[in-house]
């Protein structure tokens, strides 16, 4: 059993032991008063006893069963968040450190063998893979703990939605073959790009991420009404019903962290959601026509 387990069972033992050790003294304190005042009062003086412990026990037990209810609910909390930042230590170790040791083995090969031009260059495009998720990486840490603590608006410049998402698409997907991308027209929104950006890359490379093998991922803007409509779609598991609101929240990840096959931080999403909520926007999670995962933001439409 992990350390941060074993605390939070001794945490609720002793929290219901204190819990039953107080229902015991209220019994037993009801219990002596009434013998007490059994053998002092007549039978109009009792009647007001018994209403005066009635009153008086009722309001007592009502305050400590809502104290013990919400110290319950801060230990259960308390502990769920330390389980989930355990397993992101886990995970963004592991998302720093390769990247990092795939760029030194790259720039060592090359430093000490001779290789031919067709070599170097597939080298270097790996060194440069490597070097662009660990930017997006270290981004999105950035980037999560700015969101998590809104220290700043966001930007309302005029942006156009399809001429971002191709841009990115060319720039940041560019080797990705299965990736599809539907759009017929510009469709302007007003927010802040660099966020927009970010949203655009951790929805997409979500769906990179968890798809099937060999499937593709199909990503859309449409007109709806009076909103822009951004789907992205994959072909994976998708993601459980009573999933689609926790992988929303920083540092969730579907799972047990020892045996999953994808790697990450658990951030991808929650920065989506932070996204969506600054932009005044909304997004569900849905499934796909295909069986796998599909995610919609509704923007706002600005002509």
């Amino acid at each position: 059993m992990k350390l941060h387990e074993r605390k939070e069972r001794r945490a609720r033992v002793i929290l219901y032991i204190l819990a039953l050790y107080s229902l015991f003294q209220i019994a037993w304190w009801g219990t002596h008063i009434i013998q007490l005042k059994t053998s002092m009062s007549d039978a109009q003086d009792m009647s007001k006893v018994y209403g005066m412990i009635i009153g008086e026990g009722s309001v007592f037990v009502l305050i400590m069963l809502g104290g013990f209810f919400y110290i319950h609910r801060t230990i259960r909390r308390e502990f769920k968040m330390a389980r989930i930042q355990s397993a992101f230590m886990l995970s963004i170790t592991h998302e720093l450190k390769t990247p990092v040791a795939a760029v030194r083995l790259g720039i060592d090969t090359m430093r000490s063998r001779k290789l031919n031009p067709q070599q170097s260059e597939e080298m270097l495009q790996r060194i440069a893979k490597e070097a662009l998720r660990l930017q997006q990486v270290s981004e999105n840490i950035v980037l999560a703990a700015k969101l998590d603590a809104r220290d700043s608006e966001p930007m309302q410049d005029r942006v156009d939605l399809q001429d971002l998402c191709e841009n990115i698409n060319r720039i940041h997907f560019g080797h990705e073959t299965g990736l599809q991308f539907h759009s017929n027209k510009a469709l302007v929104t007003y927010g802040d790009e660099s966020l927009l950006r970010a949203l655009y890359i951790n929805l997409v490379e979500n769906a990179i991420k968890y798809n099937a093998s060999g499937g593709r991922v199909e990503v859309s803007l449409e007109e709806g009404d009076n909103s822009i409509l951004l789907h992205v779609a994959d072909q994976g598991p998708g993601i459980p019903l009573n999933e689609r609101e926790q992988v929303k929240q920083k540092f969730y990840r579907m799972g047990d962290e020892n045996t999953r096959k994808h790697q990450g931080t658990g951030l991808g999403l929650f920065i989506v959601d932070q996204i969506v909520r600054l932009h005044r926007a909304s997004w569900t999670i849905g499934d796909s026509a295909w069986g796998g995962c599909k995610v919609s933001v509704a923007f706002q439409n600005k002509h």
